[in-house]
């Protein structure tokens, strides 16, 4: 009977382009490289866990009008990685749920990943707002606002890795006493 690569020769598309957004966004001058030159070193906002509305307000000055654009540019890299990144984790996460043979009950193991998708684009569709529609004007209370599903981006994100590699090494210990059973 002859396998159907198709699906498994899609996923590895998806986790190669990911990975080559990746790249790009953190590693070339047409994404954080650029941007850390014009903020001496800073980079992306949302590459720290938390940032204030004073430090905020202190790089986009300091970005200058094509600094923010490029920040801005930069961003669509982020959404298209963040959306190909959202299905590497859904994945990864159930090739692991449907080996271990998971109860529906186990479904709730995917909310962190909503939790991170939903958090990472209304952050970065905050830092948008903030850079092309108030900039100047300050306003602090949408920056704690950005600032705050940073911080819930990243604590969704350590509720997927903690999840992922806890099934990860369930699935290895099932698998390494079945092949010593077998043995």
């Amino acid at each position: 009977m002859k396998k159907d690569l198709s699906k498994p020769i899609f996923i590895g598309l998806v986790y190669a382009a990911c990975l080559a957004l990746f790249l790009i966004m953190t590693t070339t001058r047409l994404g954080a490289v650029k941007l850390a030159e014009l903020t001496a070193g800073y980079g992306m906002f949302d590459a720290h866990i938390y940032y204030s509305s004073s430090k905020f307000y202190e790089i986009l000055t300091m970005l200058g009008a094509d600094g923010r654009a490029h920040y801005l540019q930069t961003h669509l890299f982020d959404y298209a990685f963040l959306t190909l990144f959202v299905v590497v984790q859904f994945t990864a996460l159930y090739y692991f749920y449907n080996k271990l043979s998971l109860s529906t009950k186990c479904s709730w193991i995917f909310i962190p990943i909503i939790g991170q998708f939903f958090a990472d684009i209304v952050e970065n569709v905050t830092i948008d707002i903030l850079i092309r529609w108030t900039y100047p004007v300050q306003n602090a209370a949408l920056v704690r606002f950005a600032s705050a599903m940073t911080i819930l981006k990243y604590i969704f994100l350590a509720a997927w890795l903690i999840i992922i590699i806890t099934l990860a090494i369930k699935y290895f210990v099932k698998r390494y006493k079945k092949e010593t059973v077998e043995a």
